[in-house]
């Protein structure tokens, strides 16, 4: 097969051209890239299919290669090149160049290949990415700015509810003391009757303040999660409450379960309110008992009482806010106490729900992570 036969074969454009930039023989795909006829091209200048503008860089950098002649691969190229069709119209182009000996003369292979598609696309992709990454800009200037009105809008309401809550229990401190005072002046019984119901009701309205600023503060409360054992930290949480809750009445059962991945604030208050609520309702001296069993990659918590139970109806909505069951008494607070407990338990990785039957008392029940 003839050079000639083989040229035209390859798909790039080529030129043949000798050291004084003469061209000496094309292709067919140079008629095809450039418009020009082989014989327009065969004897010319190479600088013909380079634009006017550039032909005196060109035959700089032609004379300097013809200086030191040696293989160059497309795409190496420093600067941008450019070529030029027999209409004038222009290209970008990569050129791969080879010396060829041919006796005592050195020959320039170069091999030109239109690269217009590849840079209209590397230059839509650049837009793309231009306009994807001012769009990602704005999106995190909007969070930022949404962040930062959350913030202000976080400790304008912690000013409000620390400024609430101290103007509410300031007279309460007062009644409370005031009342106390009486109590142990007075010596009529009708009188010492209704001074304890005044300090029952204060005792009551602290609880419904407490309960209202733990439920806005679980908003932004922050999680500190650490590996606990939950025997270890309920026989301390029975230790320090004693005389608060009655531990002799409380099955700790909980030897052997696993460490659990938790907030130790989160659980005290957790283990608090529903071993309150299971003392509450608990069945005479009955036990109240506190289980766990592995279920996955979870640990699920029984806090078990044996009092009156909970009526079907009621259970959907045990852990909504400001929702009090039909066996809740008067005094039991604003329905807040479930509500932050669940909220505490879902803070910490878990859920919780309750198994209850009426007359076969209620087990309520709430998974957490296993420490790794």
């Amino acid at each position: 097969m003839s050079a000639s036969v083989l040229m035209d074969s390859v798909p790039d454009a080529m030129f043949v051209v000798d050291e004084r930039g003469l061209v000496v023989h094309t292709n067919t795909q140079v008629e095809r890239l450039f418009g020009f006829t082989r014989e327009e091209l065969v004897g010319g200048s190479i600088e013909r299919v380079v634009p006017e503008r550039l032909r005196g860089a060109h035959a700089a950098m032609r004379a300097q290669y013809a200086a030191a002649p040696r293989a160059r691969a497309m795409g190496g190229e420093r600067r941008p090149l450019v070529g030029c069709r027999r209409d004038g119209s222009e290209f970008p182009a990569e050129i791969s160049l080879a010396p060829i000996a041919d006796g005592a003369r050195t020959l320039t292979l170069a091999c030109v290949r239109d690269v217009s598609e590849r840079r209209d696309l590397a230059e839509r992709l650049r837009a793309t990415n231009e306009e994807l990454e001012r769009r990602v800009a704005e999106r995190t200037a909007d969070l930022e700015r949404a962040n930062a009105e959350l913030r202000s809008s976080q400790e304008e309401r912690e000013d409000i509810l620390r400024a609430i809550s101290h103007d509410l229990r300031s007279p309460l401190s007062v009644i409370h003391l005031k009342a106390q005072l009486l109590s142990r002046r007075v010596e009529s019984v009708d009188v010492r009757a209704q001074l304890s119901a005044i300090l029952t009701s204060v005792g009551r309205m602290e609880r419904m303040i407490s309960e209202l600023v733990e439920a806005v503060r679980l908003e932004s409360r922050s999680s500190e999660p650490k590996s606990v054992s939950l025997s270890a930290f309920l026989r301390e949480l029975l230790d320090r409450t004693n005389g608060v809750l009655p531990a002799e009445v409380i099955a700790v059962e909980l030897d052997g379960a696993p460490n659990v991945l938790a907030d130790p604030a989160a659980l005290d208050r957790i283990f608090v309110n529903l071993l309150t609520n299971a003392l509450t309702y608990a069945s005479g001296d009955s036990l109240v008992r506190v289980e766990a069993e592995v279920a996955g990659n979870a640990l699920v918590v029984s806090v078990i009482d044996r009092g009156p139970g909970i009526p079907a109806q009621d259970l959907p909505h045990l852990f909504e806010r400001f929702w009090r069951a039909r066996r809740a008494r008067q005094e039991d607070g604003l329905g807040l106490g479930l509500f932050i407990v669940s909220k505490l338990v879902q803070a910490n990785g878990g859920r919780i729900w309750v198994e209850s039957e009426p007359g076969e008392g209620s087990k309520f029940r709430f998974s957490l992570p296993l420490a790794p």
